[in-house]
């Protein structure tokens, strides 16, 4: 079982039981990912390696979604044209490691894990 007290740079844990009799390792080459549900609990072992381990989150939805609570998450219109405005708006960076799109990651990070701690609470009444 994974344990309660192990949690993510988001601060995000497993609270409930995990079955693990059906783990599978997927080591990974140089170049290679792995590419699941968001939902998926999933690990790795320590980065002994001297470059960074890279970890890319997408979630796809309409505008026309309007999240729950106070914060505004960010969001990039991929397609159409967002006529609600539920989303704090995105744009693609200008170019890497440019100092405004590294605020706006900065500013998209924060309103996540604001969100998510305000989220938590609710999603642990719903379990109980």
């Amino acid at each position: 079982m994974w344990s309660k007290t192990a949690s993510n740079r988001a601060g995000q844990v497993i609270t409930d039981p995990l079955d693990e009799s059906g783990v599978e390792t997927m080591a990974l080459k140089p170049g290679q990912f792995s590419m699941h549900h968001g939902l998926c609990p999933h690990r790795s072992g320590p980065n002994t390696l001297g470059h960074r381990r890279i970890g890319l989150g997408m979630n796809f939805m309409p505008p026309t979604e309007k999240p729950r609570g106070k914060y505004k998450t960010a969001a990039m219109l991929v397609r159409g044209e967002d006529r609600y405005g539920h989303f704090e708006p995105l744009t693609p960076p200008k170019a890497e490691l440019d100092d405004d799109a590294i605020a706006a990651h900065l500013m998209a990070v924060t309103r996540y894990r604001e969100t998510y701690y305000e989220q938590e609470p609710l999603h642990m009444k719903l379990a109980g």
